[in-house]
């Protein structure tokens, strides 16, 4: 198997088991993780304030 194959597969299975709210929200948090920044005022109210990575 091809790692495009893997990596095709691998979005699948992302795409079907977890909401566009949570891949947003994950998508987000990456360059956070890279680049330490202070957390925008609009990021009150989402989804991601309750996953671990924002605490």
């Amino acid at each position: 198997m091809s790692i495009w194959s893997f990596f095709f597969f691998f979005f699948l299975f992302i795409s079907f088991f977890l909401s566009e709210n949570v891949l947003l929200s994950i998508f987000a948090a990456i360059p956070m993780r890279s680049t330490p920044t202070p957390p925008r005022p609009n990021q009150t109210h989402c989804t991601a304030c309750d996953l671990p990575h924002f605490s």
